[in-house]
């Protein structure tokens, strides 16, 4: 049977479909929220009247940033990638499962980095820290200063200030470490962990696991599934996720695509 594609506008059914595997889709969970549904657009694998695949394109990021995730070895996925091609933006961000990248036929890439997604499954090691404070958006203008002495490569979106979900530490009185999300669901009960850093004047003291494990000791009161991502080469950061009791759930790639100019990406 051969796969229908639609556009998705009712987060009842791509609820269910993303529940069957909560922990690898943590982020687009979140993103079923009232508050973040604005900025998505959804669409859907069909095979007869079965949702079969689901992809997600967030527009609140620039470029937008498109999420077609599952097992690599699932048809269904690229077939629906295949017939979203002429539907994407000229230019997007994309996290897909391993194997999918090949299928984006009409677009250049670059930035390929393979990734795993994470899910805190062993919850027993977590503890909170009084030390760890949360932060609002008067700290916004000491948490950018932090990033860019330590991960100039952020994805920070200072409307998270917003959500009481973003903690540091600070030492002799000057921020230290900062962890936060990248989406927040109290109504879907799911947390996308993001934005985790530490200045490398403080590195090597356990600073990111507390604050980590201490952001995350709150939240539990909130949500049920906390996700995150990670390069699948930081070492140092996998094993702080793992002794704060996260797992593997999948590993999947992000990269940057530009639509080819001429007929290839017309």
């Amino acid at each position: 049977m051969e796969l229908s594609v639609t556009l998705l506008s009712d987060p009842g059914p791509i609820g269910a479909h993303l529940r069957r595997d909560e922990s690898l889709h943590a982020y687009e969970l979140a993103d079923l929220d009232p508050a973040l549904w604005p900025l998505t657009r959804w669409h859907g694998g069909w095979r007869g009247e079965q949702l079969v695949s689901v992809a997600l394109l967030y527009l609140g990021s620039d470029p937008p940033t498109l999420l077609l995730l599952g097992r690599a070895s699932d048809p269904d996925l690229a077939a629906l990638l295949v017939a979203l091609q002429q539907q994407l933006p000229t230019r997007l961000h994309a996290h897909l499962a391993p194997g999918l990248e090949r299928h984006l036929g009409g677009f250049e890439l670059s930035g390929i980095t393979p990734c795993l997604k994470m899910a805190l499954l062993r919850p027993g090691a977590i503890s909170d820290d009084d030390a760890v404070q949360a932060l609002g958006p008067d700290d916004h203008v000491e948490i950018e200063a932090l990033y860019a002495r330590a991960y100039p490569d952020n994805h920070f979106d200072p409307q998270t200030l917003e959500t009481g979900a973003v903690v540091g530490l600070r030492i002799d009185g000057a921020l230290a470490c900062v962890a936060g999300i990248h989406a927040l669901s109290r109504r879907e009960r799911v947390a996308a962990l993001g934005n985790i850093a530490t200045d490398p004047a403080h590195r090597g003291r356990g600073l990111a696991q507390r604050t980590t494990g201490a952001l995350c000791h709150r939240l539990l009161s909130q949500v049920d599934t906390i996700g995150l991502n990670v390069d699948a080469e930081n070492t140092t950061a996998l094993a702080v996720y793992r002794r704060l009791g996260f797992e593997i759930v999948a590993p999947y790639v992000e990269l940057d695509a530009a639509r080819w100019p001429g007929p290839a990406g017309a």
